[in-house]
């Protein structure tokens, strides 16, 4: 919770007093603000001192000239909202994370394809890389059946199973563009399974998993396709899972 300052007599000065900058989101400027008694309390731009004042007036300045700063901190806002939203209904967002320097590349068709799903609101997109040993028979069988969950260390099905056992997911939808191109990061994956939740039903959390007899498996319904990774980290199409639930039902096709 932030409080307002208005009332405070003392100028405040943004080295001197500790005060830490912030975006408001909704006018799209900074502020700054103070830890006191453990709570966050907003300083009103006249309880500035005059060269503190001064130094807001050209950190918002530089929001309004460049465009790419204005655009990062909206993203940053809102992969913190995201992030506190999830861990709210139960999903943490620490999945495995390609962190070196990005020089894939993706084909013009992909790229207008991913650029739609992944800007989406109020959807869960994640990945399960798959292993060394995956074919098309397999490839159906996730298709038919579903993903099946076996954890991180491909033993027996627990009785608890949680989605960050077998897909990886983020704060910010848009990392799994990047994510795709360097599955194989991680064990030398082929590629990954694409699959996309509502909010409503992680929320809900009514038919997320399924059992097929013998264990757990992620729900069919939910897995939009499969994305190969080729050399050099390039993703060229994916193949669509004609069961998910916003897919052509006819037969499963490559995008």
């Amino acid at each position: 919770m932030v409080i307002e300052m208005g009332f405070f007599s003392k100028k405040y000065n943004k080295d001197k007093d500790y005060l830490i900058k912030k975006f408001n989101a909704e006018t799209k400027e900074y502020y700054y603000m103070k830890i006191i008694n453990g709570q966050e309390v907003k300083i009103d731009y006249e309880d500035l001192d005059r060269s503190t004042k001064k130094q807001l007036l050209n950190e918002n300045r530089n929001l309004l000239i460049d465009k790419s700063l204005l655009e990062k901190e909206i993203e940053n806002y809102e992969k913190k909202q995201r992030f506190q939203y999830l861990q709210s209904i139960g999903y943490n967002c620490t999945s495995f994370e390609y962190l070196g320097k990005v020089e894939g590349t993706v084909s013009n068709k992909m790229r207008e394809y991913l650029d739609q799903l992944l800007n989406e609101k109020n959807v869960l997109i994640g990945i399960h890389r798959v292993g060394q040993s995956f074919d098309s028979n397999i490839l159906d069988d996730t298709f038919q059946n579903g993903l099946k969950m076996t954890g991180h260390m491909g033993g027996a099905v627990s009785t608890s199973v949680s989605l960050d056992q077998n897909v990886s997911y983020y704060a910010s939808n848009k990392i799994i563009e990047k994510e795709l191109m360097y599955a194989d990061a991680y064990k030398n994956s082929k590629g990954s399974i694409l699959i996309k939740i509502p909010d409503s039903v992680l929320e809900s959390g009514n038919d997320i998993f399924i059992s097929d007899g013998y264990g757990v498996r992620l729900n069919p319904k939910y897995i939009i396709g499969y994305v190969a990774v080729f050399p050099n980290h390039h993703i060229e199409n994916i193949i669509l899972n004609s069961n998910f639930y916003e897919n052509d039902k006819s037969s499963n096709k490559t995008m």
